[in-house]
């Protein structure tokens, strides 16, 4: 019912374009992502075990009109589009926050990006369904970023820090000196316990490098900080990344995350590696873990990639990190103390 549902709502977008587009610029896009996945857990009943994952693959419109003195009108609508046999996609759910509250919107449609908004030499202020700062910064240094199996996600994305917020406004600034912020409220109000969260990012680009950091602190039955840092550098074909991040994963429990990355760009081939680790939340928990994933991407075009990575998990006694994030579409969630391992070949594809 509800793929019925989405199917409709994208044929309505692609039959009202034509009519949109006598005032605005409209441009269709996407991703399609897809991947044949060897997924293995400790002591269980599936290793080995293949999945073919449809990994946030997506269908996108977006819109602008120029307004006259530098201004224009902002629109953009994404829709996750399941390419496997899926049950879950496209999402139908809303993640309950650690800060509280109960999941009550089950509308399925706006699950990706979607926003309204402005831009002008004062910035872009969107209000919509957005990718928040804190994941924006994360993001940025994730070499395994695009639903790759082995992101970063599997380690950092704890108690709802790697978030897409709903019923938000966001402004970003035009950058002044390579210097740019960000900040990013939202209510939400799907949730029947009053739940606001409020973040806020600034980054800094000189040539090669590139650094930043990202604040949010959620405010709900329980109050939460979190912060990240980022960095990477590039010194011809190489490029080297770096993250930390620090958060409050409950009113007693604190998790620090670090990671590094490093890759090598030769012809038509990227070569990846990346490792990031977690600390157990208080002394004593025993449930941390740490994430080692291997890549290589071959371009086939500027826009189409082919691939093979590999990813493991070492997890402490009572760590339960798997290998995919969330917007992967098979990942390997293992018991706690277990480990867990995946090889995956993919092609990916934007339009």
């Amino acid at each position: 019912m509800n793929k019925k549902i989405l199917f409709a709502a994208v044929g309505a977008a692609l039959a009202v374009a034509p009519m949109i587009s006598a005032q605005a610029d409209v441009k269709v896009g996407g991703t399609a992502h897809v991947s044949l996945d060897s997924l293995d857990r400790d002591n269980s009943a599936d290793k080995g075990s293949l999945h073919l994952s449809s990994n946030s693959s997506n269908f996108n419109i977006s819109a602008s009109e120029d307004l006259g003195g530098g201004m224009k009108a902002l629109a953009f609508f994404e829709f996750l589009i399941a390419q496997d046999a899926s049950t879950t996609s496209p999402s139908t759910t809303c993640t309950v926050p650690a800060g509280g509250g109960t999941c009550t919107d089950t509308s399925g449609l706006a699950n990706r990006n979607n926003y309204v908004g402005l831009q002008g030499g004062f910035g872009t202020v969107l209000m919509g369904h957005m990718d928040d700062p804190m994941k924006i910064a994360g993001r940025s240094v994730d070499l395994f970023y695009n639903e790759q199996l082995g992101e970063s996600r599997a380690i950092v994305a704890q108690s709802n820090w790697d978030a897409r917020l709903a019923n938000g406004i966001r402004y970003s600034s035009n950058a002044t000196g390579g210097l740019s912020f960000m900040v990013h409220y939202a209510v939400e109000d799907q949730f029947a316990t009053d739940y606001t969260t409020l973040s806020a990012g600034l980054t800094y680009k000189a040539g090669p490098l590139m650094v930043g950091g990202a604040y949010k602190k959620i405010e709900g039955t329980t109050d939460l900080t979190g912060t990240r840092l980022v960095g990477s550098y590039k010194m011809g074909d190489i490029k080297i990344t770096g993250f930390y991040q620090d958060v409050d994963v409950s009113a007693t429990a604190n998790r620090t995350t670090m990671g590094l990355g490093a890759a090598l760009k030769a012809g038509n081939n990227t070569f990846k590696a990346q490792w990031y680790q977690a600390d157990e939340t208080v002394s004593g928990a025993n449930n941390g873990g740490s994430q080692l994933s291997l890549g290589i991407d071959h371009a086939l075009s500027k826009n189409t990639i082919v691939y093979v990575t590999h990813a493991s998990t070492s997890n402490d006694t009572s760590g339960t990190f798997g290998i995919g994030g969330s917007g992967h579409g098979a990942s390997a969630t293992p018991a706690a103390g277990q480990d867990a391992s995946g090889l995956s070949l993919g092609m990916r594809m934007k339009f």
